[in-house]
């Protein structure tokens, strides 16, 4: 690029560098001029081009998503994984002190596997 003198920047690559890619495409706007199979095929060309960004954008879009909901699977596996814990401490505790307390042992085992089960319920339900 030249120093700016006049606030303007100058390329110093030249427009057939620009427009037609260099050596990348071998076509010219000469040869389009009046070349209607030519005109058909670069607007296919283009056509096709845009198909494809849509349909890879709706694929980012897709493998976003399902990334997003690993995600949080991979947390709520670790919220089952601590209720499953402290349901068979408290459940362990209740038996433990099932000689000494029968009704206090009795409702810590109830509520022991009650943890249990819903832990295990809802993530049964979660994987649907």
């Amino acid at each position: 690029m030249k120093a700016r003198t006049d606030n303007t920047l100058t390329p110093q690559i030249s427009v057939g560098e620009i427009y037609e890619g260099g050596a990348l495409n071998g076509i010219s706007i000469a040869e389009l001029i009046g070349n209607e199979v030519a005109i058909r095929q670069v607007v296919n060309e283009v056509n096709s081009k845009a198909g494809q960004v849509t349909q890879l954008s709706e694929e980012v879009s897709h493998l976003k998503d399902a990334m997003a909901e690993l995600r949080a699977k991979a947390t709520m596996r670790w919220y089952d994984a601590a209720f499953t814990t402290v349901g068979a401490i408290v459940l362990a505790i209740g038996t433990n002190i099932l000689s000494s307390n029968l009704v206090v042992a009795i409702a810590l085992m109830i509520i022991g596997a009650l943890c249990i089960l819903i832990s295990n319920i809802v993530g049964v339900l979660r994987t649907r």
